[in-house]
């Protein structure tokens, strides 16, 4: 006997960003520019679109030690995966800059860990912004500009919306 039931698999498409870790301790980091990215997706299942967790990304200069460069940018976002029915849902990522007795040296910064619930026909992906955070312990810093975004967006496409949350320490 045979069955023409559809066969749509049981594992939805879950995805988790990686991690960047520059810890310079008493040493020196330079470069022009550096970009870091742990930003991920979750897939597309017809029946529930994959959960998406942003990565995280730290930069720690301690001990008398240096990270500089001329632009600094860093994205740990997240992407709810999409759905015939109920979209993924997204929780953006970690992002830390911090000087224990070192410095951080940078002309602007931008930091990014943004969350987008995914699109689904029925239900929307919740979004739940990620984290940023700067902490300078002494000496002087001569930013040009920073740029810290932890927005979370719902999807809104076809169905009813799920809440979206941002937060920022």
């Amino acid at each position: 006997s045979s069955s023409s039931t559809p066969y749509f698999g049981t594992t939805v498409g879950n995805a988790t960003g990686g991690a960047i870790t520059v810890d310079i301790d008493g040493g020196t980091f330079s470069s022009n520019d550096i970009y870091a990215s742990a930003y991920t997706s979750g897939g597309y299942d017809p029946l529930a679109g994959g959960t998406a967790t942003g990565g995280d990304i730290s930069f720690t200069a301690r001990n008398g030690g240096s990270i500089s460069a001329g632009y600094l940018s860093a994205n740990a976002d997240a992407y709810g995966g999409s759905s015939d029915q109920a979209g993924g849902d997204a929780i953006g990522g970690t992002i830390s800059l911090t000087s224990k007795n070192g410095m951080l040296d940078f002309s602007s910064v931008y930091v990014e860990a943004q969350a987008f619930g995914g699109d689904g026909y029925a239900t929307s992906g919740a979004a739940t912004g990620g984290k940023g955070t700067i902490l300078l312990d002494g000496g002087v810093y001569d930013w040009y500009g920073v740029d810290l975004n932890t927005d979370a967006y719902a999807s809104n496409s076809g169905g009813q919306g799920n809440g979206a949350t941002a937060r920022a320490d």
